[in-house]
């Protein structure tokens, strides 16, 4: 999940209420990390390449860019 801006790693992610979990691949296994969004703010940006992104800014300032 951490690093730049310019090296993106690919994660499947499912998003039930209040969380979104994280897999590594989309076949059943085990998560390898959560996001309590409760807790997160949600901001929109749109990307030069893309069109869109997304941010979701935690209290802590760790922040988790997602290309929609």
């Amino acid at each position: 999940i951490r690093g730049t801006l310019k090296s993106w790693t690919k994660l499947w992610c499912v998003l039930k209420p209040g969380v979104l979990l994280i897999y590594k691949t989309n076949k059943n296994g085990q998560w390898v990390g959560t996001v309590l969004l409760n807790a997160c703010e949600l901001i929109e940006r749109p990307s030069k390449k893309d069109g869109f992104c997304f941010k979701l800014f935690h209290p802590l300032e760790q922040s988790i860019w997602a290309v929609k």
